[in-house]
């Protein structure tokens, strides 16, 4: 079962709030043009509800680990090539002119190791001077042990409680979500384990840095902040 096996359907009820588009055109004024008009991957790409702002200026491409989502973003985005893989390893047809990352979806990546590696593919997959916009997940020293969270999702035809409290192991956010589903068919629970590596900046920079890119950090980018990256 993955991070989103039962959830996954209910993915976009879940962050019916989440502003797709105002994050798209921050970014793209943060760009001031730049790649727009070119080929963009976005990796993690869940649903697609990034990529149907993206659409508006880029030659779009999608990837992403989890099935679940990726059948919802096939019915968004039905001429859109989307792709079931490791943002790690992966196989597109590149080359793009900027890949993008949303959501903190980096920090599945699990261990610095990865995250090393995951640059360097990133870089392979760039023109010279791509563009590379990363969203991360939250630090370590952010981290609150025993935080309660809960969202709720009121539909005609479900009811939908998320519940959990935070956990880590060391750096690793490792962490419970429950889940109780009210349909016709009755009331039901499952959980689903989300684990992200909470990496700090200078484990970024490291990985960035090393495989190439002259990184900016954006702190009002995205939900927790980016970091805007060209190929040197």
């Amino acid at each position: 079962m993955t991070s989103y096996g039962r959830s996954g359907r209910y993915y976009d009820s879940l962050y019916a709030d989440k502003d797709y588009r105002g994050e798209v055109a921050h970014l793209l004024e943060r760009l001031e043009g730049k790649a727009v008009g070119g080929r963009l991957l976005d990796l993690g790409c869940g649903t697609g509800r990034h990529l149907e702002h993206l659409l508006e200026h880029f030659e779009c491409h999608g990837l992403d680990l989890q099935p679940e989502l990726l059948e919802v973003a096939r019915r968004r985005l039905s001429a859109t090539p989307l792709y079931e893989g490791d943002m790690a390893d992966f196989s597109a047809p590149g080359p793009f002119d900027l890949l993008t990352c949303f959501f903190g979806s980096v920090g599945y990546l699990g261990s610095q190791e990865r995250l090393t590696q995951a640059a360097t593919h990133w870089a392979d997959l760039l023109k010279p001077g791509g563009w590379l916009a990363l969203e991360t997940w939250i630090q370590p020293e952010e981290f609150r042990a025993g935080r309660v969270m809960a969202t709720f999702v009121d539909e005609p035809d479900f009811k939908l409680t998320r519940m959990a409290v935070s956990c880590a192991t060391g750096t690793l956010y490792d962490t419970d979500f429950h889940y109780l589903l009210a349909t016709p068919q009755g009331v039901e629970h499952f959980s689903e384990r989300h684990q992200l590596r909470m990496y700090t900046h200078a484990e970024y920079r490291s990985a960035l840095e090393g495989a190439g890119f002259v990184c900016n950090w954006e702190p009002d980018l995205g939900i927790r902040g980016m970091y805007l990256g060209q190929l040197a």
